[in-house]
């Protein structure tokens, strides 16, 4: 069995036009390797659009990877080859801190990561803080705390 053979002797011209979203790339990010719970913690970053000039507004965000908070979000437009840098400062939980850095591109109510750093600052632990552990401290008019023990010396 042979199947059909068509010839088309129509043809028509038409233009795809194709757009070229920004690819932001996170290029430099400085951060402290470990901090006292209460400091002040910088978090430094330069972004890269590596993309095309689209017009579409392009972010970095700063993500508690605990909790799934977004704790710094910059919005920006950069064409390509152009960089931004710039830094948050926030303060040190008393805790090992997970956190994120995302950049990318946002388009019709919708976020979309091109880049993203995932990486820790670990909390300075005192001497106070391994000899009492997790142990309550009794003061006068009760318990003031596992951590503030240290601050109040």
């Amino acid at each position: 069995m042979s199947l059909p053979t068509r010839i088309v002797t129509d043809s028509r011209d038409f233009e795809i036009t194709l757009e070229i979203y920004p690819d932001d790339r996170i290029t430099d990010l400085k951060y402290p390797y470990k901090a006292h719970p209460g400091d002040t913690v910088t978090i430094s970053w330069t972004v890269t659009n590596e993309g095309g000039d689209s017009g579409i507004a392009q972010y970095i965000r700063l993500i508690d990877r605990d909790t799934g908070e977004e704790l710094k979000k910059t919005v920006f437009m950069l064409g390509h080859g152009e960089s931004r840098s710039g830094s948050w400062s926030l303060t040190m939980p008393n805790k090992h801190w997970l956190l994120r850095v995302e950049a990318g591109y946002e388009y019709g109510g919708m976020s979309y990561p091109t880049s993203t750093l995932d990486f820790s600052i670990p909390t300075e632990v005192s001497i106070l803080n391994i000899l009492l552990g997790s142990i309550p401290l009794l003061a006068v008019g009760g318990v003031i705390g596992f951590n503030e023990f240290r601050r109040r010396i």
